[in-house]
């Protein structure tokens, strides 16, 4: 048994450490990249957009760099991908009966590929994923306490703080499919609405402007409403079995949310990034119901989401230039035995704050 988990272990652990060596190592990859280079470069002081605009956590992580005398903002972007890759695969290895499916799914989704764009935001997701155990255990300050730190990355996180009233509330399937049907003809009227409204929040409207929204494509994003459809209806045909245990209830919460939101606004960028809150628990949920459905065609269930999703990034990587995933840069000037130095005290940083937490054991959080 002791073999069995040290090797699930070295297999998350594993890879964690491939992502974060493409993901720490990356030159100008990702929307987000040299923006932020420059803002957390050696002139960070000197930017009153960064002490204006963005959240004290980024802003106190470049203020630990600085001291330390690590100038260069690609250590920012590093300690960024260290703490978001870390939560996810710690996530994976506490949620998952089995942590293969969920690791490719982190790949095969475009979970990994988002992380390199909205790099402050995919940063409070992650952290938010490991409250998800506080959702399960009914411990709404440990939950809070984990959402107000997240926020200090992105204050976006705070949307998730409501969820918690319906964590584990079991709806009448019938209640979920009016919602549906409610949401679908949405997703014709979203896109032309929420550039309105944003329009009155200039802080926020920047990313009806951005880059990535090109990235995102209004028919290739209407062609993904496939994607949440399907899986809406898959869950609705097994929602009974589904929501037997009260753990799985969290994740199917989060999963259903997550469809009805991509549904709704499926080429609205500020509203699809914000989706993800909810999108990651497909890590878990996914797994769940491919099992709960008949073996053969669970498998099937498997086969389509990797493939649809596959075809889906690889279209956005190779033939939207906006995106600037492809081609795939790394530079290594910044290794050495700093870079060594923030790794070791960023692990041992995030180890203290879980053993803080009071973790429970993973056995009983799994879904």
């Amino acid at each position: 048994m002791s073999l069995k988990i040290s090797i699930r272990g070295i297999g998350v652990w594993l890879g964690f450490a491939v992502l974060l060596f493409f993901s720490g190592f990356r030159w100008d990859v990702g929307v987000d990249f040299m923006a932020y280079y420059n803002l957390y470069g050696e002139n960070w002081l000197a930017n009153a957009f960064l002490l204006d605009r963005i959240e004290w956590g980024n802003i106190g992580l470049k203020y630990i760099l600085f001291i330390s005398g690590f100038d260069d903002g690609r250590y920012w972007i590093w300690a960024m991908a260290f703490i978001t890759l870390f939560f996810v695969f710690y996530s994976i290895s506490h949620y998952a009966k089995h942590v293969l499916f969920p690791m490719v799914l982190f790949i095969c989704l475009g979970y990994f590929f988002y992380t390199l764009n909205g790099i402050r935001q995919y940063c409070a997701v992650s952290i938010t994923m490991f409250a998800w155990q506080f959702l399960m255990k009914d411990k709404f300050l440990k939950y809070f306490i984990v959402i107000f730190c997240a926020s200090l990355f992105h204050k976006s996180a705070l949307i998730m703080l409501p969820f918690y009233l319906i964590r584990k509330r079991v709806l009448q399937k019938n209640t979920w499919i009016v919602l549906f049907c409610i949401c679908l003809p949405m997703a014709f009227v979203a896109s032309y609405v929420v550039p309105h409204i944003m329009s009155l929040f200039p802080s926020y409207s920047v990313y009806e402007d951005m880059s990535f929204s090109e990235a995102s494509g209004n028919m290739l994003s209407y062609a993904r409403l496939i994607f949440p459809i399907t899986l809406f209806v898959l869950t609705m045909m097994v929602y009974d079995k589904l929501m037997e245990k009260e753990n799985d209830r969290v994740i199917v919460n989060l999963a259903l949310c997550a469809m009805l939101w991509m549904i709704v606004f499926p080429n609205t960028p500020l509203m699809v990034r914000i989706s993800y809150y909810f999108q990651f628990s497909f890590l878990f949920f996914i797994p769940l119901l491919c099992r709960t459905l008949a073996w053969k065609n669970g498998r099937l269930v498997a086969l389509y989401v990797i493939l649809f999703n596959l075809l889906f990034i690889s279209i956005i990587l190779f033939s939207r230039p906006a995106a600037k995933i492809v081609p795939f840069q790394l530079d290594f000037s910044i290794f050495g035995l700093g870079l060594c130095k923030i790794s070791l005290v960023l692990w041992i940083v995030l180890l203290l704050f879980i053993r803080v937490l009071g973790v429970s054991g993973s056995k009983q959080l799994q879904v």
